[in-house]
């Protein structure tokens, strides 16, 4: 299914400028609005100095295909405006709807996929957006998991004919304390600093 959202490319266009710090934080923070407990952030570099993709995933509640084909089919109009508070009672940070297009900052091709309960199973889709294409939006059709697997809520990312300069700058050692300035509220758990390796 291909969705149109109605917007001239140049227009979209202007959202899909960030450096690859911030563009990195917009996909962290839909996990986390998402009350994701664990992000995980993963690239492949590749023998040319480039990366054949760089990804996100995470284990938020996901989305659910009705709210894919609104959310994706315009611009803006996120319903955290009306909503403060995440499910989880996080409160949220993202607010326009726009923010998924900071993720072609890193590349040209994005594919969302998202895993969510739907009743007593588990449901899958993707959504694809271009850079060559910006008004549209490809999504799949709905799949239902079979009830044999263990599956687990999520959302992944994966961005491919990347950027190389901006995925650089998301994942360089040095770039760190932006994100710590960012994300400052969640290094700390419990009265304790958060340690671990930064990125995969």
């Amino acid at each position: 299914m291909q969705l149109d959202i109605g917007v001239e490319r140049d227009h979209i266009e202007s959202h899909t400028k960030a450096s690859g710090v911030n563009a990195l934080s917009e996909l962290i923070w839909n996990s986390l609005d998402a009350d994701a407990t664990q992000i995980e952030i993963e690239y492949k570099s590749t023998s040319l100095g480039g990366y054949e993709y760089i990804r996100v995933s995470d284990n938020g509640h996901g989305l659910t295909y009705e709210k894919a084909k609104d959310v994706f089919s315009r611009l803006g109009g996120s319903e955290k405006k009306v909503r403060t508070k995440s499910p989880g009672g996080r409160p949220y940070h993202g607010k326009e709807g726009k923010g998924r297009y900071k993720s072609l900052a890193l590349g040209d091709i994005v594919e969302f996929q998202s895993i969510y309960k739907n009743g007593e199973t588990f449901s899958k889709f993707t959504a694809t957006i271009d850079r060559n294409q910006l008004s549209k939006t490809e999504i799949s059709d709905i799949k239902q998991l079979p009830k044999s697997k263990t599956w687990q809520s999520g959302f992944q990312i994966t961005i491919s004919n990347t950027e190389p300069k901006n995925i650089d700058h998301a994942v360089l050692w040095e770039n760190r304390k932006e994100y710590e300035e960012k994300f400052a509220s969640y290094w700390i758990v419990n009265k304790k600093r958060l340690k671990g390796d930064y990125l995969s």
